[in-house]
């Protein structure tokens, strides 16, 4: 039987199945979720991230650049996944400060009516 098709490259890809410990495989979910990709995608991407250096004969087997471009894409991510984490902890703080608000409204107008009663005696 002939293909009719060209294969993907996700089925010429290596394969190797891997064990992971109790409670990892839904710590890849959550993230793969909160970077909107798929599970394989999420490990790829951390695997790839674990290996900082990429060696000149990888280098060459990529002429396009491609691998570049997905570094630099991958770095961006990290980047950014850093700064949402850093700006949901600013936003939790200005919710603190938005609860309070009414209570420290309504200790500046007491303070502020006790001075003006003190200036009137």
């Amino acid at each position: 039987m002939t293909k009719d098709r060209a294969s993907y490259p996700s089925e010429t890809a290596d394969k190797y199945v891997v064990r992971f410990p109790d409670g990892m495989r839904d710590m890849i979910a959550a993230a793969a979720k909160r970077n909107q990709r798929t599970m394989n995608a999420e490990i790829v991407a951390r695997l790839a991230a674990s290996f900082a250096v990429v060696d000149p004969e990888t280098l060459a087997k990529d002429p396009t650049g491609e691998l570049h471009h997905r570094m630099l894409a991958l770095e961006r991510r990290v980047v950014t996944e850093d700064a949402l984490a850093i700006l949901n902890a600013r936003m939790d703080a200005v919710e603190r400060m938005a609860r309070e608000l009414p209570t420290l409204a309504d200790e500046v107008q007491r303070s502020a009516r006790a001075r003006a009663q003190k200036k009137k005696d």
